[in-house]
């Protein structure tokens, strides 16, 4: 089978087919498998599979490679499926177990900005608008025009205010009254602090468990190659990408959140909301994960910031013989682009750099970054130009705790992060009997920057005592602990309630303790809620 392409098809399987040279199409179609088919790529092919506008399509046990990586025209262009979200948005995609084999844009080839293994890439913005009303499932807008491209297949995406990051398939647009309908509800109802989008998106992408290698020397070879096994390239939310093996590519894993602007339209941005990474292994690639938002700006240049990438969490990867960075960002400087990522207990071993917050010379905008329970190891790979994290000024509120960093000349470059107090608890549930004073428990205070942090404590009840009352943190390994002790003498039988204020570096974290006084009770107990 040369080609074969396939529209508005509902119940499809193609099954043990052999594709030499050429590829699948499929457009607006639902309930699709495409099981234990090979491909063989030639002629600078661009796909081995191109999806548009699908549902519910799940692509398994498939083998892609060059027909001849020995010939220019026995190679395609290393993409194996691309989720375009040209004709609408697609939902609910299975790629599992599948497996490429030395496969990426050749030395030379005509379109170097390929290589993208999986890609999601077209997604579109049609409106946004401040939300006029809300209900659990509509939100009304105060100019909603018809869509002349009558697209069917939409996403509302809320990218600002109240309800940031929710998005959910649209089912109807009355644009007699200007109100759209989605399904399922709401977790947030919005208001009209939020902005909302409708738009074409690439939603819950499941990638699992499979092989993807790219050309040998990639990880080496200088050029301006896209070579990527996963990229979600804007406009993608509520991806999941687990136990996949990754070998010999430029980028490992790519999450973007793009800035669009239309000289017709709003400039806005196709965001990347709430994806997932773990337990996914990957070696010899030249950096690993890169991760990209900018800001739009509107016809005079002003800013219009966004969120474009929001609650990212990449969890129990491998990463192994990086030629540059394990963790890269980059992107605008403007609008806090980049919010909320969480990096925890991942491994990079044999790399110069661990993360950089100004990759490609580009000061990227991050907030609340969390670095958790990571080992760095700078391995065998060269000390010139090595790191384990470089901060930048518009690093916002990082969060460092617990990690490991083995055998970087600098654990810490670029700007210093300050040190600033964090508690596990917020809130705290004390019993006691009259007239006694309470056995003491602690207070655990974490320092969460990079600098040494200098920490006071005080409360506003004079029947709690903090101590110490002030002490050190040195750094993201160290800790300082405060005994707390309620003295009931004088106290009513009752609930009594007091504030501890621990401040430091510039921040104040505050618990709130509630102490019930009465016959003899239960020992202490302490309430964690994080």
């Amino acid at each position: 089978m040369n080609a074969a392409s396939f529209g508005d098809i509902t119940r499809l399987t193609i099954a043990s087919c052999d594709l030499a040279g050429g590829n699948i199409n499929l457009m607006n179609s639902n309930h699709v498998d495409i099981h234990q088919c090979s491909f063989s790529l030639v002629n600078d092919v661009f796909t081995a599979i191109n999806a548009q506008a699908i549902n519910a399509v799940s692509i398994t046990k498939c083998e892609c490679a060059d027909r001849d990586i020995n010939s220019d025209t026995g190679q395609g262009l290393g993409r194996f499926v691309i989720l375009g979200g040209y004709l609408g948005s697609q939902r609910n995609i299975y790629i599992g177990d599948n497996h490429t084999v030395d496969y990426g844009p050749r030395a030379g080839a005509a379109d170097f900005n390929s290589g993208e293994q999986i890609l999601s890439e077209g997604n579109d913005v049609r409106y946004e608008g401040i939300a006029a009303s809300a209900t659990p499932t509509t939100v009304t807008f105060d100019n909603l025009a018809p869509d002349p491209q009558q697209r069917t297949s939409q996403t509302a995406v809320v990218v600002k205010g109240k309800g940031l990051g929710q998005s959910r398939p649209v089912t109807t647009i009355n644009y007699s009254n200007q109100t759209i309908t989605v399904s399922p509800a709401w977790n947030v109802v919005p208001d009209s602090t939020s902005i909302v989008q409708i738009a074409w998106t690439t939603d819950r992408c499941v990638i699992y468990h499979n092989t993807l290698d790219g050309k040998r020397d990639y990880a080496t070879r200088f050029n301006n190659s896209n070579s990527c096994a996963m990229l979600a390239y804007g406009g993608c939310n509520e991806w999941i990408a687990d136990s996949n093996t990754v070998t010999h590519m430029r980028y490992a894993i790519g999450v973007m959140g793009l800035a669009k602007h239309y000289p017709d339209k709003v400039a806005t941005s196709e965001s990347c909301f709430f994806n997932f990474y773990a337990n996914n292994s990957i070696r010899e690639c030249y950096r690993g994960c890169f991760c990209y938002a900018d800001t739009a700006t509107d016809n005079t240049g002003a800013a219009i910031p966004r969120v474009g990438f929001l609650g990212n969490v990449f969890r129990g990867n491998r990463w192994a013989d990086l030629v540059s960075t394990g963790i890269c960002f980059d992107g605008a400087t403007i609008g806090v682009p980049v919010d909320m990522s969480l990096f925890e207990h991942n491994t990079f071993s044999n790399l110069p750099q661990g993360i950089d917050f100004r990759s490609h010379g580009h000061d990227s905008e991050t907030a609340n970054t969390i670095l958790y329970a990571n080992t760095f190891d700078r391995g065998i790979a060269a000390s010139d130009g090595s790191f384990g994290a470089n901060f930048i000024a518009t690093t916002f509120s990082p969060v460092l705790r617990g990690n490991t960093w083995i055998d970087f000349p600098q654990t810490y470059t670029g700007v210093e992060i300050d040190g600033n107090p964090s508690v596990t608890i917020r809130t705290w549930d004390l019993q006691a009997t009259a007239g006694k004073t309470t056995a003491s428990t602690a207070i655990v205070i974490s320092n969460i920057g990079t600098t040494p942090l200098q920490w006071t404590a005080s409360t506003d009840s004079p029947w709690l005592a903090l101590t110490p009352s002030n002490g050190t943190v040195l750094d993201e390994h160290s800790t300082s602990s405060i005994a707390v002790t309620c003295n009931t003498v004088g106290l009513e039988s009752g609930t009594h309630e007091a504030i501890v204020t621990i401040a430091g570096g510039g921040r104040i974290q505050k618990i709130s303790v509630t102490l019930t006084v009465g016959a003899a009770l239960e020992s202490p107990r302490q309430v964690k809620v994080s």
